[in-house]
């Protein structure tokens, strides 16, 4: 519970951190040069991704070995290894988007020559900085990994902050050089504390010998390579792209600003911090006896689902009457206040959780195959995306990443369900939510938005809309009987047991 407390502890202020250098940023910056920054990030994301070689599931998997002191010098070496050829690939991957991104960007930004060296700088240094921190994460070093979760932002900010009291302008190539001294620092200082740990610790034991089977790394490195891909195509980065072809300088400012803010949400939302935590727990339900375990780990993967869903979708309904002062409050004039693209940027969020569960239930009873075969659908969304994004408008482009998620979701479920796995997604209180937020969106572009209500009515609305969302979840009771006995049976309350009477249903 310390390691959670300390973990989540540092996101939060991270967070807070975060979403003030970006509201610096799009206040201070002109259109251009914040679009210009927004392509930039993106294109590096995008450089990371494709240079990942599953780094998101082989780091977490063999960096825990080193917790037993004995195996410490095989995960030295296999780290050294890994991130050594992770390095090469980012740089080629990082030419590719620049080439990319020359031919396809046709719209108000273009990346020029001057950005080139700053991007390629990026791409490595954010991809080693996102590594170090797994590492950090899997040696069970929390401590060290909040401070600098909290001092890389804080330090970022506050370069920006100096730059605007002295009357500096900011530039899009200018942010980006601060963003590697600040992610360098990050990195070389977790890096050093890992490189430090695990040095004692080979010190400390005789080493075990060995590695593990060729076979089992690249199939690590490979699911979790593909897995990175098909989620690349509904990314925030991804979209970003798409639209910057065919937007104006001020509403793709309002889409990168927007999409900066709700993947910082994405990352802090209970699903995503819980994960790392109840994931492995869940895997070990596996030598229960197998009706028990499956039956526990389908109400566990629900229950995470849902705990997202309805969060993300109550607060979409009250921020739907507000949406557009929102926006202004944040960012002022400088971008186009279109509600529909805060609102419908965060229902992304539920999808991503939605389709992490639907794959940790098909990984649960080896369903490999449909994890690979869902990865179809996206390729074919991605290129829907691509070539009829012009044409769809910003509303469909935007919906995109939702429809990919639940569909990929609907596959791998039903992989995962052919093999006696039970339910993991209750579709009737997920599309529930999908609902209410459709509604939200619609009122908030054609009623609220339009016309001239004043804030107090807003402010009316929201609170009716979170009452009308409420009542419609205590009539059609959003829990299920396994997801109850699975609260009760962890939750020994009294008040918590009449509360779960209320919202299960029979």
């Amino acid at each position: 519970m310390e390691r959670l407390i300390t973990f989540i502890s540092g996101r939060i202020i991270s967070v807070v951190l975060l979403v003030l250098f970006n509201v610096l940023l799009v206040r201070l910056m002109a259109t251009t040069e914040y679009g210009l920054y927004a392509v930039l990030i993106s294109l590096a994301s995008i450089a990371n991704t494709l240079g990942s070689l599953g780094a998101q599931r082989f780091l977490p998997k063999y960096m825990s070995l080193a917790r037993s002191p004995e195996n410490a010098a095989t995960v030295r070496d296999m780290a050294l290894a890994f991130i050594s050829l992770r390095f090469v690939i980012v740089l080629v991957s990082a030419g590719l988007c620049l080439l990319i991104s020359n031919l396809w960007l046709s719209k108000d930004i273009t990346v020029n020559p001057s950005a080139f060296i700053p991007f390629i700088f990026l791409s490595v240094i954010s991809s080693l900085y996102a590594d170090a921190e797994v590492v950090s994460q899997s040696l069970n070093q929390q401590r060290i990994s909040r401070v600098v979760a909290i001092s890389e932002p804080l330090f970022r900010t506050t370069a920006v902050a100096v730059l605007v009291l002295f009357h500096i302008a900011l530039s899009g190539v200018g942010v980006v050089w601060i963003m590697i001294a600040t992610q360098g620092l990050a990195w070389v200082t977790l890096a050093a504390n890992a490189w430090v740990t695990l040095r004692q610790k080979v010190k400390s034991v005789t080493q075990a010998g060995g590695k593990p089977p060729r076979h089992e790394i690249i199939g690590i490195i490979s699911s979790g390579y593909v897995s990175g891909l098909t989620a690349l195509g509904a990314s925030p980065p991804f979209i970003r792209l798409v639209a910057a072809n065919f937007l104006s300088a001020s509403e793709f400012a309002a889409l990168s600003f927007v999409q900066t803010i709700t993947l910082s949400l994405q990352r802090y939302s209970p699903g995503f911090l819980l994960f790392p935590f109840l994931e492995p727990a869940i895997m070990g339900w596996q030598t229960s006896q197998k009706e028990e375990g499956q039956a526990k780990a389908g109400a566990a993967l629900s229950l995470i689902a849902k705990v997202d869903a309805f969060i993300i979708t109550f607060g979409i309904l009250a921020l739907a009457p507000l949406a557009t002062e929102i926006l202004q409050l944040l960012a002022g004039d400088r971008i186009a206040p279109r509600p529909l693209i805060l609102l419908l940027s965060m229902a992304a969020i539920i999808g991503g959780t939605v389709v992490r569960c639907s794959e940790v239930a098909a990984s649960f009873v080896s369903a490999y195959k449909a994890i690979f075969l869902s990865s179809g659908l996206s390729f074919l969304f991605v290129s829907i995306l691509v070539f009829g994004g012009p044409y769809l408008g910003i509303a469909a482009i935007l919906a995109f990443p939702i429809v990919d998620s639940l569909t990929r979701s609907f596959a791998m479920e039903a992989a995962a369900k052919s093999r006696g796995f039970v339910a993991v997604i209750d579709w009737s209180r997920i599309l529930l939510c999908f609902g209410l937020i459709a509604s939200s969106v619609l009122l908030s572009e054609r009623i609220f938005a339009p016309l001239g209500f004043s804030l107090l009515e807003k402010f009316a609305f929201s609170a009716g809309m979170i009452a009308v969302g409420a009542v419609c979840f205590l009539i059609l009771k959003p829990l299920t009987k396994a997801e109850g006995a699975l609260i009760a049976a962890y939750v020994r309350s009294p008040r918590i047991g009449r509360l779960l009477g209320w919202l299960t249903r029979s």
